[in-house]
């Protein structure tokens, strides 16, 4: 018997050694599937104000007035670790002319493909979520250049389609085929997505044959259908209410002192 005990307690410890390290080999591994919000049919909008628009072969369009441009971009497939994207822009107003196409994203590292395969370059549509302060994100990344930026500024709070979201924001700055550039946006924290400011020299802009889109102000998430996770309570949303309860309160608190010394008054 106390031999069959032994091989039993060494047969179950082997066992539970070898499931610890297959699950610490396999279920670690860095994942290549990209953002857990990714999906067929996911899809931003985004809105800017533009007055011009320069193309990849140097063609300009200039608006007498601002022009209201949205565009968008919605993934259509996910094969493995690339994603097929379909991207929209639209000028409406001064200017009126749309661009359409369709690109591949890897999700690994967010490098953008044209459709025959060229390289473009690295999008910044969005960023590794949660990220911790003073982390180190990578926004370009295309041989001899790259250009990163730390997290800054966290805890951000911004206006979304969905509410008030907590945010991050980048700022890079660097070299990008011979050019200086700088790379700013803010991000929804909880998901990654560029919810405001988009960076230029994007990859995916060079897609859709814009060299130079023309922001005027800023550019904002207008629509999508990612959930951004829970909206961030602003107090000042409150303040009005509690203005009202503390006079509410005020008021009662003043009746009952006054009845309180009427009956003072009245004992003596």
């Amino acid at each position: 018997m106390a031999i069959t005990k032994k091989t039993r307690f060494f047969f179950l410890l082997s066992l539970f050694l070898l499931i610890s390290t297959t699950t610490e080999i396999f279920g670690q591994q860095p994942s290549t599937s990209g953002p857990a919000w990714l999906r067929k049919g996911a899809f931003a909008q985004y809105e800017f104000k533009s007055n011009l628009a320069i193309l990849q072969n140097d063609t300009i369009f200039i608006a007498n007035a601002s022009t209201n441009v949205k565009w968008n971009w919605q993934c259509i497939e996910i094969n493995g670790t690339m994603a097929k994207v379909n991207l929209a822009m639209h000028y409406a107003g001064g200017v009126n002319m749309s661009f359409l196409t369709e690109a591949y994203i890897d999700l690994a590292d967010r490098r953008v493909f044209t459709l025959n395969g060229t390289l473009v370059g690295t999008t910044t549509l969005w960023l590794p979520d949660n990220p911790l302060p003073n982390d180190e994100v990578i926004l370009w990344d295309v041989f001899p250049d790259k250009i990163s930026s730390q997290i800054k500024d966290t805890p951000l709070y911004s206006q979304t389609p969905q509410g008030r979201q907590k945010v991050f924001r980048v700022e890079g700055f660097g070299r990008i085929r011979n050019q200086t550039v700088t790379i700013i946006g803010i991000y929804d924290f909880d998901t990654g997505i560029l919810v405001q400011v988009l960076p230029t020299n994007d990859a995916i802009f060079l897609t859709l044959g814009i060299k130079e889109y023309g922001v005027s102000g800023t550019m904002h998430l207008s629509n999508t259908n990612i959930d951004l996770g829970p909206s961030e309570p602003n107090l000042l949303d409150y303040l009005p209410i509690a203005v009202l309860v503390a006079g509410i309160a005020t008021i009662i608190l003043g009746l009952l002192l006054k009845r309180r010394k009427r009956r003072i008054y009245r004992a003596s």
